[in-house]
């Protein structure tokens, strides 16, 4: 695929995410994508045969994005027991934008064809089971993780939750409680 081709392909699923955000998954049609775009529809079907394809096009896109974000961030961090759920926490804060626009996949995948969130459960699978593998407490760990899914699922439909100053205090009381399980069982360790 050539870089023009790429590009082209890029933008479909960003206005496609743009669209559902805005006007709701039944809005999603090939015709909006060519008219926001300017791609054309032949352009559009070219990427995308049917829609079932954006839809899976757009949640794999975001699975990969999110997968390998956090590994860089977890690699940064020295991949210790902790690193990756110290990455989602700070990913939750940070680059929400890439959470939202993963909801906004979520719903539009779930509204065209249920089947379609298989990458998604397999994505949170790899992701809870990498979480918990070193947890001393992997309830504490899967509240966490829940409340992230929780809070960046809400602000991607852009449903009344909190407010930002209560998002960074929470966020922030997840590092803590990240910071404390570390060092339980670094005292643990301790000979």
């Amino acid at each position: 695929m050539t870089a023009g081709r790429t590009n082209s392909r890029d933008k479909i699923l960003d206005a496609a995410e743009e669209i559902v955000r805005e006007r709701g998954a039944t809005a999603l049609t090939m015709d909006a994508l060519a008219h926001m775009t300017g791609v054309g529809k032949g352009g559009v079907l070219y990427h995308f045969k049917l829609k079932v394809d954006l839809h899976k096009a757009m949640l794999e896109r975001h699975c990969q994005r999110w997968e390998t974000q956090l590994k860089e961030d977890a690699s940064q961090r020295g991949n210790d027991d902790y690193a990756w759920l110290e990455s989602f926490v700070d990913f939750g804060i940070h680059k929400q934008e890439i959470g939202e626009k993963s909801a906004v996949s979520i719903i539009a995948a779930a509204a065209e064809k249920p089947a379609l969130l298989e990458p998604l459960r397999r994505t949170y699978a790899r992701r809870l089971k990498r979480a918990l593998a070193h947890a001393d407490d992997p309830y504490l760990v899967a509240i966490i993780l829940l409340a992230i899914d929780g809070l960046t699922f809400f602000s991607g439909i852009s449903a009344p939750q909190v407010d930002d100053a209560m998002r960074e205090r929470i966020f922030r009381r997840m590092q803590l409680l990240i910071e404390d399980m570390k060092s339980r069982q670094k005292d643990e360790q301790a000979p």
